[in-house]
């Protein structure tokens, strides 16, 4: 991580209440785009910088250095909303028809059309859509939905409302993070509502991610990084008013869904936040983990252990690249076969089935990047591939610093009694096996051969 002089950019403005100059929280350098997978470990990459500022003034953090939407979202095709547990869609649908009873719904980034579906299923129409990947666009399309190839335009919108007339309901689920001109965009959805029509917004909320030092949700496709306050205080800029709010403990660290109609916000409503002590709180916090989690890894592998990333999504590129930790790693497994065969971007590393846990002969651990939703179920995988392999999870909500001071302890304790009793083999042998890490407790003498193994295989 490097740091970064302040003021950073001289004359730029906060996106979303124009202040000056937000005050730089982390700087990662040239970053790879985490969600383009290699198609081999020799392919070229396009480097990017990678930072984030925070506005004192209404508290949204934000990277003041996004990428080119037309670089960026070139070659997308690894990321579906059919492929991710969505457990909370059906709840989102329930609301709004409650709340409408029914009428024509217009969703931004529709993607493969997964929640135009259940919307169509729950009796709206017409459902419509706009989805500017190619590939998943077409997939929305081919289950009868008319869904534009395109980012949301002004063309689009007057079409829509051309062809459908206003819509009861816009929804924008994970996408309002990725605009940069926040009140352009809503600008656009509200030329399609109806007078007494409501958004329905879902993004990832940062504040879940903050107070663990979580960096893996600042990957480049994020320019806005929301927390509840700051979100409910864009709406009240908008002429908007929440309803109803629901927070869900899922993908990208955790997500909020606010539902809302024209109104005004009530004035003790319109707060700020987080504030600049609590970003920089949370940067420092990022260094710390930074640097433990470096120092296990490395003390890990010092003593014969293997290391392995289970899950290679954005999260996953983005930690590793981050915090610079591919070259404590061996391999990655993941469980979508379209990835395996292929490598992770910036580290390089090879990507695998899970059943490649077996072939490493050596002590295991098993660096946990998947969603919270999929992480039981996750380490039931390993447990009956690998019983002995140790876990530890690199996201949050789970708590990430929490079970990497538990595994460093453990780790200090192995590394400690071998060191006092080096030499000892049949007194430390004989006790071995009653430790949990046992196999890690002579560094001196298996490094060389595990590396070997490591090699081999």
């Amino acid at each position: 991580m490097h740091d970064i002089p302040h003021p950073l950019f001289s004359g730029i403005v906060c996106r979303m209440c124009a202040e000056q100059d937000p005050h730089p929280l982390l700087d990662f350098g040239p970053q790879p785009i985490a969600h383009r997978i290699l198609e081999s470990p020799a392919a070229p990459e396009e480097r990017f910088p990678l930072s984030v500022h925070i506005c004192p003034a209404c508290g949204l953090v934000q990277n003041l250095q996004p990428i080119d939407p037309a670089i960026l979202y070139r070659q997308y095709n690894y990321c579906f909303s059919s492929w991710k547990p969505q457990p909370h869609a059906a709840e989102e649908v329930v609301l709004l028809k409650e709340h409408l009873g029914g009428g024509a719904i217009f969703e931004v980034g529709c993607n493969d059309g997964m929640f135009l579906e259940k919307l169509h299923q729950a009796g709206f129409a017409p459902v419509v859509g706009v989805e500017p990947n190619p590939v998943a666009g077409e997939t929305a399309r081919a289950k009868g939905f008319t869904v534009y190839s395109s980012i949301l335009t002004e063309a689009v919108c007057r079409d829509a409302v051309h062809r459908h007339g206003r819509f009861k309901a816009v929804v924008i689920r994970e996408v309002l993070e990725h605009i940069e001109d926040l009140h352009h965009a809503f600008l656009l959805m509200e030329s399609m509502l109806d007078e007494d029509g409501v958004l329905l917004i879902e993004v990832p909320d940062i504040g879940m991610a903050m107070p663990h030092g979580d960096c893996s949700v600042l990957w480049e496709e994020h320019v806005n990084f929301f927390t509840r306050p700051v979100l409910r205080r864009l709406l009240g800029m908008r002429g908007f008013a929440p309803i109803i709010w629901r927070h869900y403990d899922l993908f990208s660290g955790g997500v909020m869904m606010v539902l809302a109609d024209r109104g005004v916000l009530a004035e003790e409503e319109n707060s700020a936040g987080p504030t600049l002590e609590q970003g920089l709180a949370y940067a420092n916090q990022v260094h710390q983990y930074a640097e433990r989690l470096s120092w296990t890894l490395r003390r890990w592998r010092e003593a014969g252990g293997s290391v392995v990333m289970y899950g290679v999504g954005a999260r996953a590129c983005t930690v590793v690249n981050a915090l610079e930790l591919g070259r404590y790693i061996d391999l990655s497994v993941d469980d979508q076969i379209e990835r395996q065969g292929k490598f992770m971007p910036g580290s390089r590393l090879p990507i695998h089935d899970p059943r490649a846990l077996t072939i490493l002969t050596s002590p295991l651990l098993v660096l946990l990047a998947v969603n919270s939703e999929n992480e039981t179920r996750v380490k039931e995988r390993i447990a009956a591939l690998r019983k002995d392999a140790e876990t530890l999870s690199l996201c949050s909500p789970t708590d990430i610093r929490g079970e990497l001071a538990s595994l460093t302890t453990r780790l200090e304790s192995v590394l400690q009694e071998a060191d006092a009793t080096r030499g000892e083999w049949s007194a430390v042998a004989a006790r071995a096996a009653r430790h949990p890490l046992s196999r890690l407790r002579f560094p001196h003498f298996l490094a060389d051969t595990s590396a070997k193994r490591i090699k081999s295989a």
